[in-house]
């Protein structure tokens, strides 16, 4: 690669192959990565990431999200990992704050906010759907999801530019009332997008217009919608409805 294709990001994070990294805060309040080493099961504290093409990963000089804290020493995280102690935690708070219609709903929806956190282990996820009338407790349901999910986003509506362009550039779960979306024929497109990024591999394509060259954007990423309204079929064939 020349000098000229290096390139420097500003990222909360990314999944690398045998690689991963967060943004963290270090042991003394700096600014940094969280690496993990999947090869050697280590846990390790970097200001920056550069990855084997040499593109150099800095973090977001201000997260969208409240960091961790990494410990002060190294540890294999493989031992001391409890993913069944982090899923029943998870499933008291849901249990706590959302009235679900079966007790086999608790159990999906805290899998599901499990899952989120490791998006690099699934080439498609399904999408959870609320449909209910007003006041059914659809907006608690999505609220107590943002509360647990992975880099979370809660918004009424997203415009399809900022949908793809959010997802692609900080991969967040994505809780969003999917009813601002269907009946308006202007946001077709992100119906489109939705449709999309249930599975790894979707790209929205867009033309620079200042040169006429190519971006693409991944959609993929864990979503939670909510409407009143029935959801459109395609989207309703990626989801588990609740």
């Amino acid at each position: 690669m020349s000098e000229q294709e290096h390139k420097t990001f500003f990222s909360p994070g990314s999944t690398e192959e045998l690689h991963l990294f967060e943004q963290a805060q270090g042991p003394h309040g700096e600014n940094g990565f969280a690496v993990y080493y999947e090869k050697d099961d280590q846990l390790n504290f970097d200001a920056s990431y550069e990855n084997m093409d040499e593109q150099v990963y800095n973090p977001l000089p201000r997260s969208l999200w409240p960091l961790p804290k990494f410990p002060n020493e190294q540890y294999r995280v493989s031992t001391v990992t409890d993913v069944k102690a982090v899923f029943d935690l998870v499933r008291g708070y849901i249990y706590e704050f959302v009235e679900l219609p079966h007790d086999t709903l608790y159990d999906i929806l805290s899998l599901w906010v499990v899952a989120s956190y490791i998006p690099e282990k699934f080439d498609s996820v399904p999408y959870l759907t609320f449909l209910g009338p007003k006041d059914s407790g659809k907006t608690r349901a999505l609220e107590v999801l943002w509360q647990l999910s992975y880099r979370s986003m809660l918004s009424p509506s997203f415009s399809s530019a900022a949908l793809f362009r959010t997802v692609d550039q900080y991969g967040p779960t994505v809780c969003l009332d999917e009813s601002e979306i269907y009946g308006s024929e202007q946001k077709t497109e992100a119906i489109a997008v939705l449709n999309a990024g249930y599975r790894k591999g979707q790209f929205v394509l867009r033309v620079k217009t200042e040169n006429g060259s190519i971006d693409r954007f991944s959609c993929f990423s864990f979503k939670a919608l909510a409407s009143t309204k029935l959801f459109v079929s395609t989207l309703d064939s990626r989801s588990i409805g609740v």
